[in-house]
């Protein structure tokens, strides 16, 4: 809705919403070369998005991004998803900083005066709240997203990994989900009034370097990323810390095995046609 004066425009409309937290940022600002090194991030960011779609918009400040579609159908949480993706891939491998987040769904509110801007709404709340909440290092997808997009669960499923009940998974030509996105049984979440060692069932973006839907390439992706987890894990400061990323690691190896699987019956029944 257009309520202003012609200087001031005040609009809410259902969004897609990326809530992303930097970890390791503080150590990056006390580097001498950082201003090189923050250019890289600003400009890596905006590299992604207009890899994937050029309507999305994004604001950094500090250590969180925030990523938000122009609106909210399923190709433009597609299009989050695949955004988020790459970012997460590319920080840890590229600047060795890993992503926290959660992506949302919901009413936002937006206002702009001159060259001030101000976003709110609920989405960004619940994304902030569960990206605070995960113990681990990785981007999941709210509940609330799920439930307003209900085929998106069956699509993100990759045959042999053991999540969703066999008659729930749609194995049409759906690779723009299942690999970018994946079901998780163990997405470990603190604050929410749970024992801390018990853990949540939800979808989890996968890091991916590329946009390309070929099994070994995602294969390969999670190979680097893994690589790259492994070294920041053994500069982990303490104990918790390395525990945060041998949960994203069982996480990321199990998807792994689960596409090798799929990919070697694809091969093998293909040699069998022949």
């Amino acid at each position: 809705v257009l309520c202003s004066d012609g200087v001031v425009y005040e609009m809410k409309a259902k969004r897609i919403v990326g809530f992303l937290d930097v970890l390791g940022f503080s150590a990056l600002v006390s580097r001498e070369d950082f201003g090189e090194r923050f250019a890289n991030y600003i400009e890596l960011i905006r590299r992604i998005i207009k890899s994937v779609d050029e309507t999305i918009e994004h604001t950094v400040f500090s250590d969180s991004i925030v990523i938000l579609s122009k609106n909210s159908s399923e190709q433009d949480l597609n299009n989050v998803v695949r955004v988020v993706s790459r970012l997460t891939y590319e920080f840890m491998v590229s600047l060795t900083l890993p992503i926290k987040g959660c992506i949302a769904e919901g009413n936002i509110s937006s206002s702009t005066s001159g060259k001030d801007s101000v976003i709110a709404g609920p989405p960004i709340v619940e994304a902030y709240r569960y990206e605070q909440a995960q113990n681990w290092v990785g981007v999941m997808i709210s509940p609330n997203v799920l439930r307003t997009f209900r085929g998106v669960v069956q699509k993100s499923e990759v045959k042999g990994h053991r999540t969703v009940p066999e008659d729930m998974i749609d194995y049409h030509d759906n690779t723009q989900w299942k690999y970018h996105l994946q079901y998780c049984y163990m997405i470990p979440l603190r604050g929410f009034d749970i024992d801390p060692d018990r853990t949540f069932h939800g979808l989890c973006v996968l890091p991916r370097s590329s946009l390309s839907l070929d099994p070994s390439a995602v294969i390969d992706d999670i190979k680097g990323y893994l690589a790259a987890l492994e070294k920041e894990r053994l500069y982990a400061p303490d104990i918790g810390a390395q525990v945060k990323y041998e949960k994203t690691r069982l996480f990321l190896h199990d998807v792994q095995k689960a596409v090798e699987q799929t990919t070697s019956l694809t091969v093998y029944q293909e040699a069998n046609k022949a």
